[in-house]
């Protein structure tokens, strides 16, 4: 019998260091970002930040709640100008970008200060229940984003973080070109029972062995990946979990948002009783009647 082969794409797999305060989560995406970058005329650059964000924010809502969502902004007076991702707990990924076409027209704006300048790095977690969300905004540092969202970490919450991201084009014989990305996060927890002092430095440094390559080789498991780095120290990997691409707007909560305006701001945005409304995501277009919007906010 011949056995199915693993699913390498589109998946986020949690692993933690045998009896050590160590653990992580590593992701590889494939058709949920080209999906989500072809909706849109980004510049390969443009994409390629936005795919590597988009990594970063399925790596970091793994750990909230069943309802939550992580959600990470970078806003600048640079050449992308607005960047927003977000994944929620059950790995619903979507994301867009905002920028000045001339100003990327390079493709050498690599680094963080060429892509966005100065700017600000923002993030909101929403755990779904009555808990308050809570925001942190921080200034963009670093030299790529994975270098910003380590700062994050280490000045908003003194988290001991490393993250790794990479992404690039991939093409198949006879197939159309398609975007690939992959990253890996790992933190130091509070030290458990007779761990190992200077485990989490040696998992530093093996850390600092891996490869863009690696990240994006489709044909490496993570739990191959895993195994090669950190086998010595002992390895645990667990069940990997889907993502996908999935906006979350409808035509409901467009609705219930515009209601709330008014009628004054309803009248503003109305054309020949219509208001048209495009999701930024996922590229959607609502086309709602004004009567009905005012009628929502009468009730």
């Amino acid at each position: 019998m011949v056995s199915e082969p693993a699913i390498t794409t589109d998946i986020i797999t949690p692993f933690m260091i045998h009896d050590a305060p160590v653990r992580g989560r590593m992701v590889r995406l494939a058709q949920s970002i080209s999906t989500i970058i072809a909706r849109h005329d980004y510049p390969d650059t443009v994409s390629r930040t936005l795919a590597e964000v988009l990594v970063v924010v399925s790596m970091m809502a793994s750990n909230l709640k069943d309802e939550g969502v992580f959600t990470l902004q970078v806003q600048s007076k640079g050449g992308i100008s607005l960047l927003v991702a977000d994944a929620t707990h059950q790995g619903h990924l979507r994301g867009y970008a905002q920028f000045d076409a001339e100003a990327m027209a390079s493709p050498t704006a690599t680094d963080l200060k060429s892509l966005f300048g100065e700017g600000y790095l923002a993030i909101t977690l929403d755990q779904g229940d009555a808990s308050q969300r809570y925001q942190g905004v921080v200034p963009l540092e670093g030299n790529s984003i994975a270098e910003a969202i380590e700062y994050y970490f280490v000045h908003s919450h003194q988290l001991e973080v490393r993250i790794h991201v990479a992404a690039g084009k991939q093409s198949n014989a006879g197939e159309a070109e398609q975007w690939l990305a992959g990253g890996m996060y790992m933190e130091k927890m509070p030290d458990v029972l007779h761990a190992d002092e200077d485990i989490w430095n040696r998992s530093l440094a093996l850390f600092g062995t891996i490869k863009d390559a690696e990240l994006l080789d489709d044909t490496l498991t993570h739990e191959d990946l895993l195994h090669r780095l950190f086998h010595e120290d002992g390895v645990w990997v667990y069940t990997p979990h889907p993502l996908f691409d999935q906006c979350r707007c409808s035509e409901s909560k467009i609705a219930n948002t515009l209601a709330q305006m008014g009628d004054s701001a309803i009248d503003e945005m109305q054309i020949d009783g219509h208001i048209i409304v495009n999701c930024q995501f996922c590229n959607s277009e609502y086309n709602l009647k004004a009567d009905d919007i005012k009628r929502m906010a009468s009730n």
